[in-house]
């Protein structure tokens, strides 16, 4: 059963349990004012501890300055976290991070993320 609910400065270092690996032939390039493709096959692998750091180090300080990091389980799994600063600006928030675990799980469909 997949649930969100508001995760702690503490929890964050469960983020390494969101697979963010990727795959794909296709590449996008931007010149000249253009955006372009080109057939490419790439990959992105799984973030470890030290990979994930430097996120989860700002993330702290977006707490502390009164934002809201949330989480996404399956279970008891974290598959997707969502973390906002309210008062970028007067009147502003801003999306700090979203990530969401590949592929989607049957029992919380990528929508439901």
């Amino acid at each position: 059963m997949g649930s969100i609910r508001q995760m702690g400065p503490e929890e964050l270092t469960r983020v390494e349990e969101i697979d963010v690996s990727e795959s794909g032939h296709l590449v996008y390039h931007y010149s000249e004012g253009k955006i372009a493709t080109k057939r490419e096959t790439w990959h992105r692998g799984q973030r470890n501890t030290a990979a994930w750091g430097n996120y989860i180090e700002r993330w702290k300080a977006v707490l502390e300055r009164g934002g809201v990091a949330l989480g996404a389980f399956d279970g008891k799994r974290l598959v997707g976290i969502a973390v906002l600063e309210y008062h970028l600006t007067e009147g502003m928030a801003h999306l700090v991070a979203l990530s969401t675990s590949r592929p989607p799980l049957p029992s919380l469909p990528s929508a439901s993320i």
